[in-house]
Parts: C-alpha cells; sequence; structure tokens
C-alpha cells in the first residue's frame, strides 16, 4: 500500500493515468535537467536491497539484446517523404510562401496522405527520379530556413546529409552501402539507428543487462544500459562494472560473450586486475596455432601438422615460410588464439553462467513484441529497461524469501 502512496485502507488507489503523467513528468524533468531519477532510484535501491541480503559482485556476468522502436518499417524514399511531410506541417502561412509556387505544391501533395500511400503506385523507375528531385528540394529548404522557423529544420539537415553527396552543382542519392547505420530512421525516432546482428535487422536500440552470478545466495540486476543499436557491446563493459561496483563491492571476475572482447577492454581487464571470461570470440579459428617458446614463436599449421619457428622482423610483427611463401602475422594474431584456447578449456560451471545471463535477457524482453516496444527515443527505453530491472530484482527477491529453511538435523 505505502509504495502506491496509501496510508489507510480506506484511501483511494489513483488511477491509471495518474501513473501516466507522473512518467511523462519524470521525462520532460530529465530533457530539462539532465537527470535520470528512475535510474537513480533503481541503483539506490538496489544497493539498499545487496546490503540487506549480502550480495556480493566477485562474479557478474553480461548481455545485450537488440530491442526495435515503435516506428514503422519504410523504405528510403517513404523515410525522405515523411521527413518532408513532418517539417512543411510545421511551418505556418507566411513562412510556407518563401518556396516558390512548384516547391508549394510539391510538399502540399506530399503531406496530403500517408507516405506508405503516396510511394505505393510509383514504379522503380519513378522511385529512382523522386529520390533525386527530393534531394534537390532539401538543398532549396535548408538554404531558405533555418532552425529558428521550426523544430523539425534538423530534419531536413540530417536526412540530406544521411541519403545524399551534396556537391557544388549537384545533389546525387548516396548508394545503399555508403548510407551508415546511425543515419536517421524515423522522424518519430531520432535516437534509433540500425544493426543487422546475423539474420536479425532491428531499428531501435541495444539493451545491455549486468548481475551478479555468485553460486550461493541472491543475485541481483545491478545495470541495465540503452544505446543506439549502432553502439558496439565492448562499448558497454566498462561503465556497466563501474556502475555495479558502485552498487555491490569490487568486481573479480566477468563472464560475457566475443562481441564484447577488444584490446581496450583486455586492458582494462589487466589493470584492474580483473579475469575476464568470454564464451567465444567473433570469427572462425584460425588455420594457425601459436605457442611461445624460450627459442621464439613455434607455429603450426593446422592443415599439415607442419611446425616452423617464426622470425620476427619488426617489433610485433612475425613471418614464417609455408610452401616458398612468406605467411605474415602479428602479437594480436597469437593473443587471439590464446584467447581462444582459454575459452576451449573454460570449466563448464564458468560456461554455464552465459545460459543463466540468456534467461535474464528473456525477461527483460518479455513483454516486447515481434522485438519492439511500445516506446521511442533513447530515453523512454532507458526507463523502461530500468524498470524492467527493478522489476527483475523483486521477484528475484521474492522467490529467494520463499525457498524453504534448512533445518539442520
Amino acid at each position: 500500500m505505502r509504495a502506491l502512496g496509501m496510508m489507510n485502507l480506506n484511501d483511494e488507489v489513483p488511477t491509471e493515468s495518474t501513473y501516466y503523467l507522473f512518467k511523462q513528468s519524470l521525462y520532460a524533468y530529465q530533457l530539462q535537467s539532465g537527470q535520470d531519477l528512475v535510474y537513480e532510484t533503481f541503483t539506490s535501491l538496489t544497493q539498499g536491497q545487496a546490503q540487506h541480503f549480502g550480495v556480493v559482485g566477485d562474479r557478474i556476468r553480461m548481455d545485450s539484446k537488440l530491442i526495435g522502436s515503435n516506428i514503422a518499417t519504410c523504405c528510403r524514399l517513404q523515410l525522405i517523404v515523411n521527413c518532408l511531410s513532418v517539417f512543411w506541417r510545421s511551418l505556418d502561412g507566411e513562412q510556407k510562401l518563401r518556396v516558390s509556387d512548384g516547391d508549394q505544391s510539391v510538399l502540399q501533395e506530399i503531406s496530403g496522405q500517408k507516405p506508405h500511400h503516396y510511394i505505393y503506385g510509383l514504379s522503380n523507375d519513378e522511385k529512382s527520379q523522386h529520390l533525386e528531385v527530393f534531394g534537390v528540394l532539401l538543398c532549396r529548404l535548408q538554404e531558405v530556413y533555418t532552425d529558428c522557423d521550426s523544430d523539425h529544420y534538423g530534419l531536413v539537415v540530417r536526412v540530406l546529409q544521411d541519403q545524399y553527396t551534396v556537391q557544388s552543382k549537384s545533389v546525387l542519392p548516396k548508394a545503399s552501402k555508403d548510407i551508415s547505420s546511425t543515419s536517421l530512421q524515423s522522424p518519430e525516432d531520432l535516437d534509433a539507428t540500425y544493426r543487422k546482428k546475423g539474420d536479425q535487422k532491428v531499428k531501435g536500440y541495444s539493451v545491455n543487462l549486468t548481475g551478479t552470478c555468485n553460486e550461493e545466495g541472491l543475485n541481483l540486476v545491478t545495470d541495465v544500459k540503452v544505446k543506439p543499436a549502432s553502439a558496439p557491446d565492448n562499448e558497454f563493459v566498462q561503465p556497466a562494472i563501474e556502475s555495479t561496483e558502485e552498487i555491490v563491492g569490487q568486481v573479480k571476475e566477468v563472464s560475457m560473450d566475443g562481441a564484447y572482447n577488444d584490446g581496450a577492454n583486455t586492458e582494462y581487464a589487466q589493470k584492474e586486475d580483473k579475469q575476464f571470461h568470454y564464451t567465444g570470440l567473433q570469427g572462425a579459428p584460425g588455420r594457425f596455432i601459436y605457442e611461445r617458446t624460450e627459442q621464439g614463436v613455434e607455429v603450426t599449421d593446422r592443415n599439415t601438422g607442419e611446425v616452423l619457428m617464426a622470425t620476427q622482423y619488426k617489433e610485433g610483427k612475425y613471418k614464417i615460410i609455408l610452401s616458398d611463401k612468406p605467411h605474415y602475422f602479428t602479437e594480436q594474431d597469437i593473443d587471439n588464439y590464446l584467447k581462444r584456447k582459454h575459452i576451449e578449456n573454460l570449466p563448464q560451471h564458468i560456461k554455464n553462467r552465459r545460459n543463466n545471463v540468456e534467461a535474464s535477457i528473456f525477461q527483460l524482453s518479455y513483454h516486447t513484441r515481434n522485438g519492439k516496444t511500445r516506446y521511442r527515443g533513447q530515453l523512454a527505453h532507458q526507463r523502461w529497461a530500468t524498470c524492467r530491472g527493478l522489476w527483475m530484482n523483486l521477484i528475484r527477491i521474492k522467490n529467494y524469501l520463499a525457498q524453504p529453511v534448512q533445518v539442520p538435523a
């Protein structure tokens, strides 16, 4: 009852709209001040829970998941039409008179219908022509207006920069392969980016979940962070560990998959005296086996079984001769092999930590529909993910307290 703000049995339960308005107020406050009160509450509450139940941070695990934003899937031309429409509708009557009658007619036609209706009947050749025409139109709009005229002027600037190459006398559509994954995905969500992971294609965000994984006692979610989908997983590691240590003390071991592996994190682990356990590394195993010996670097060819001693021709760079042809490799190749060998030799109970964190990720995203949330924007997704982390911890505490007490015989 007290969690709902009620002190007496006859107190009225707040309506749902009260909670919605409260969330909107928190969002508005964060936009104004930059302070995330929901995340601060999560940190403070989890810290108190950890102290009460004796949760320590000796071992933690983390994993990430791609989450789609609540935006419509659209093609390139549809995105441009949508941005033009949103910008044009944001202008008042006098502002619209600044452009030519022809541009006014085109923009009025675009704004009078939904983007997918506008492009529905166009052939591929017509779509290509419209793509070129709209590029020139965007360039003219950028010159005529400024951000003082509309809050949506940034859409014109960004979609022009993302989708076109502007030269001295021409505006050319970029080839699809040249469009960045950080390009605008929808005028309704300016933070969402694109990422392809295996067969999964997502326009939205990457959510990173971190939690303790001690073999005995209660384990809690200690950190939840959200970044645009294009952000690599290795960027989460150090901030997640630092946030976790504020809650449960020093972290000694971290279990995660190979996507988190990079040179900066390896140096961080060595500097801070932490063990990073990767359950796998990206890419296929190499052809060669590397071993450091007193005589130098020994190289074994997996294909032929031939064993050769490498020659170091520069600092950190080596070569061997295979079939009268030189083969070159570096210290990084040696380190990658040794990491793979370490992973293969990990005890099974350490490898199993990966399965447990995947179960946590499943609970985090349980109420998403087709991998998409009901929200738009990075701040809204961070608030959603933080609240899910709070809920997961409360359920874990409930289940922990419900366990039967072992009475000594």
